[in-house]
């Protein structure tokens, strides 16, 4: 009986390469995703903390020690859990409209609070070795993330795509402009 030939080498490592960019992709997004609104929802949140009451949480969130800065901002993240754990549950219901309504409602509302509060605890929790070891090594994962994405000749025939996109839609409407 003839055993099974090995994959060869080459052929193995294209296939890795080729499993492997629709998890980056996707991660990618999700990053995307996350900074895209981070932004945006910590301008909100931050006009929120104009009012009195917040403010005064605040400067308590702000004042606290490492552990508590720690505590203050993994709460309200992991009490989200159980909403986006809905949505999803939603969604292998079949309730797809529902689903993704909570699920992106708990991202929102997570992001928003983790922008916030990350930005109030930030100095005490970088005192923590272990958080900010795991910050620098978010920061490389995402640049190693972001630059595989911009690497692959798709992403890069996208942007191609997208810029001609930019400049047709640019003069249509600059030529549309003197009528």
């Amino acid at each position: 009986m003839e055993q099974p030939k090995e994959p060869q080498p080459d052929l193995a490592r294209r296939l890795r390469r080729a499993a492997g960019f629709p998890v980056v992709l996707l991660a990618a997004l999700i990053l995307w995703l996350e900074e895209w609104l981070w932004e945006p929802l910590g301008k909100l949140m931050h006009g929120i903390g104009r009012l009195p009451v917040i403010r005064q949480i605040e400067g308590l969130i702000q004042r606290a020690p490492p552990w508590l800065a720690l505590a203050c901002f993994a709460i309200p993240l992991v009490s989200l859990l159980p909403f986006k754990l809905a949505g999803l549950w939603l969604l292998g219901k079949g309730h797809v409209v529902s689903g993704v309504g909570v699920f992106l409602s708990a991202k929102v509302v997570g992001t928003a609070l983790g922008a916030r509060i990350f930005a109030l605890t930030r100095p005490a929790l970088m005192q923590l070795a272990w958080f900010a070891r795991l910050w620098e090594g978010l920061q490389r994962l995402r640049a190693y993330l972001y630059g595989r994405l911009k690497a692959h000749p798709l992403w890069q025939a996208v942007q191609r795509l997208r810029a001609r996109w930019l400049h047709w839609s640019s003069a249509r409407r600059n030529g549309s402009s003197g009528n």
